[in-house]
């Protein structure tokens, strides 16, 4: 039994740290990528074992995470970075710009316009916030 749970506990390090290293945006996506496919190949175990297990030590299913970590990765470069949005969804797998838009309106609520507007606001504040310190600067050296 506690062999079993430790094995259970390996496969389910072993998926988050797959994820992480796919969806980090260096991974080059084959044509018709399918993440259950990598499991099978890295943990030659049937999907759904590993599925179900990932399901329960996370409390959620392993697509479910997999769907929410790329939508979290999507916001932090559309805020972050100065990466298209054709860019981003080829960076995360996503068949298309356009696959990748409705995913994010119907999960997240918002479009994705609204994060790189974000993104244009945080550089106007920081551009504004080196002008206030250069400002600041010159006034306290008089």
């Amino acid at each position: 039994m506690i062999c079993w749970r430790i094995k259970k506990q390996n496969s389910y390090a072993n998926s988050k740290s797959w994820r992480e290293k796919i969806y980090s945006g260096t991974y080059h996506f084959p044509r018709d990528f399918r993440f259950s496919d990598l499991v099978v190949s890295v943990f030659h175990r049937d999907y759904n074992t590993v599925s179900t297990t990932f399901s329960e030590m996370e409390g959620i299913t392993l697509e479910r995470y997999i769907m929410e970590y790329r939508l979290r990765r999507v916001q932090e470069l559309l805020v972050y970075s100065n990466d298209t949005q054709s860019a981003i969804a080829c960076k995360l797998g996503y068949s298309s710009s356009a696959h990748l838009s409705r995913q994010f309106k119907a999960h997240s609520g918002f479009s994705l316009s609204h994060f790189k507007n974000i993104r244009q606001a945080k550089l106007l504040l920081t551009h504004r916030t080196d002008i206030y310190r250069s400002l600041m600067y010159t006034i306290n050296r008089l």
